[in-house]
């Protein structure tokens, strides 16, 4: 609503401005020799009809006071101010639309678990990721944060990020528009957990956060949050 609104505004000031031009050009034709005068032919001048300012003009052409003038100059200096802010808006508002456009979104994706083995009392496996650009810039200085926990319940959506415990890796990477760049987070459960797992007792999450550079300058983040079995697989971005 608010970007029509602003088009039906440029549109008034340009018939505005349109008809305050037209309004104060004049158009002077012959009208031949006049018995009685020394010249051998006339002019005569005629303001084109516009729609409103024209019936400005014929007032300040009948009254010819300063005030009017005065008026009518303002009105003009309204009109122009006008359109200089309504083409402003409008090229704010398409440099807003090209960069929701054209900037980079990552996605991420998991791609599943696999089991290294047992390692003394503990069972080790490895989460593995894709974070991919599905934007059309590329998304630079790329940051993430991986963390994982088992659970007995399927139904879990608490997973809080500390600022402060935990960091984030990554510096200057770029992943380009339409690539990848996997990662893994290496997990580790006693045998106890790990056989309750097997028989579904309990699930596996792997959540986290990624952060990078929309190409526009400005930091983004997507966080996410994969379990397994696979129930869901969700994804917040900004």
């Amino acid at each position: 609503m608010r970007l029509f609104l602003e088009y039906v505004g440029l549109l008034v000031v340009l018939v505005f401005s349109v008809d305050a031009f037209i309004s104060v050009m004049r158009t002077c034709h012959d009208i031949g020799y006049q018995p009685g005068n020394y010249q051998t032919s006339q002019y005569h001048c005629d303001a084109f009809s516009g729609l409103f300012l024209s019936k400005l003009i014929y007032v300040v052409e009948i009254m010819k006071s300063e005030w009017v003038i005065a008026i009518f100059t303002v009105i003009l200096a309204v009109s122009t101010i006008g359109l200089w802010g309504v083409t402003w808006i409008g090229i704010r508002n398409q440099s807003c639309e090209t960069r929701i456009l054209q900037r980079a979104y990552l996605s991420v994706d998991g791609l599943g678990f696999f089991p290294l083995g047992y390692e003394d009392a503990e069972r080790r496996t490895v989460a593995h990721l894709s974070i991919r650009n599905v934007g059309k810039l590329p998304a630079r200085n790329v940051r993430w944060f991986i963390n994982y926990a088992m659970d007995q319940s399927g139904r879990r959506s608490d997973f809080k990020i500390d600022e402060q415990k935990n960091r984030f890796y990554g510096d200057g990477n770029v992943i380009p528009p339409g690539t990848e760049m996997r990662r893994s987070k290496y997990c580790s459960f006693s045998r106890e957990d790990f056989e309750a797992f097997k028989f579904r007792l309990t699930t596996i999450y792997v959540w986290g956060e990624v952060r990078y550079d929309d190409g526009f300058g400005i930091e983004r983040f997507t966080k996410f949050c994969h379990r397994d079995p696979p129930l869901s697989f969700s994804s917040t971005r900004s």
